[in-house]
């Protein structure tokens, strides 16, 4: 896209959707990176591809559309958190630091349904395609799970689409005869796929681990972590270090969990580095990690 940020993989997920890996290495390598950067981020909301850098910092600055300016860090080894975001501390670009490697930038196209699951961990920045200024996709989800009766009903499965295409030819035509982009979109079910940035650092991606990777997860949000973990796997070789402490102490790297079938106990409460007066050191919280299909399979509290 530039030569501050580029493209690394890309995993398809779901009938229609996609997650893409993003190299930010060099995005704070210079002020015009910086602006690039940024410009990039936020032309995703219009569905537009970025013109002049100069003059969309200076719409959002004026307009007070801050979030684009999440993806420019200011990260140190040991400060990669989200409080050290363009956002939180508007540091002089020559302050600005090299690129910390362990933040993940991705781009997805996902369900409406499975982006609020994720837009749950709030300490990620997002940046998400705007109904009100861009047309949305032509692309909607149809569940084929094993536990989804449309995929052993013909009669199901008919009606779903025909429900979803009529759907789609209405926004069309509300667009078509002059309704605002704002107002056509409201009919739009949350099986329709959008597109967003999303940035995430080590600790943060950890957390999304532990609960997005639970049996209790929605699968369709499950396939999209593992999507993540495969591409950060071959593409950022420091998460193959991402650690977890087991219920004996014991450091245990993210690459080791997914190359065994041995079951592993997880600390929550060491490996999120709680604090000695959270509700989560108070007790033992553990999780079951099965290396096999990559997921937590049982949480337990032990007191």
């Amino acid at each position: 896209m530039s030569e501050c940020i580029s493209f690394a993989g890309k995993v398809s997920v779901l009938d229609s959707g996609s997650c893409e890996l993003w190299d930010f290495s060099n995005s704070t390598r210079s002020y015009k990176c910086i602006k690039e950067t940024v410009s990039n981020v936020a032309t995703l909301s219009r569905k537009t591809k970025p013109k002049d850098a100069n003059k969309t910092i200076n719409f959002l600055l004026q307009h007070k559309h801050l979030s684009p300016f999440e993806f420019i860090r200011y990260a140190t080894k040991d400060k990669c958190t989200i409080e050290y975001s363009y956002r939180n501390n508007m540091f002089k670009p020559k302050k600005f630091k090299n690129y910390n490697k362990y933040i993940s930038v991705f781009r997805l196209t996902v369900p409406i349904f499975v982006l609020r699951q994720l837009i749950r961990h709030r300490s990620n920045s997002y940046l998400e395609l705007s109904g009100r200024y861009s047309d949305l996709l032509h692309s909607y989800y149809t569940p084929y799970s094993d536990d989804c009766k449309l995929t052993i009903s013909t009669k199901l499965y008919r009606w779903y689409q025909n429900l979803i295409d009529n759907i789609d030819e209405t926004y069309r035509n509300l667009l078509r005869n002059s309704v605002k982009k704002e107002i056509a979109r409201l009919i739009l079910p949350v099986s329709a796929y959008t597109q967003v940035w999303l940035q995430s650092d080590y600790l943060s991606f950890r957390n999304m681990l532990l609960e997005r990777l639970s049996v209790y997860a929605q699968q369709e949000t499950v396939s999209y972590i593992k999507a993540m973990v495969s591409l950060l796997i071959a593409f950022q070789p420091e998460f193959k270090g991402l650690y977890f402490y087991t219920n004996k102490g014991k450091q245990i790297s993210l690459l080791n969990m997914l190359s065994t079938d041995k079951d592993i106990h997880i600390d929550i409460a060491k490996s999120l580095n709680a604090p000695k007066n959270s509700i989560l050191s108070t007790y033992k919280y553990v999780a079951v990690f099965s290396g096999k299909d990559a997921l937590f399979t049982d949480v337990y509290v032990r007191g």
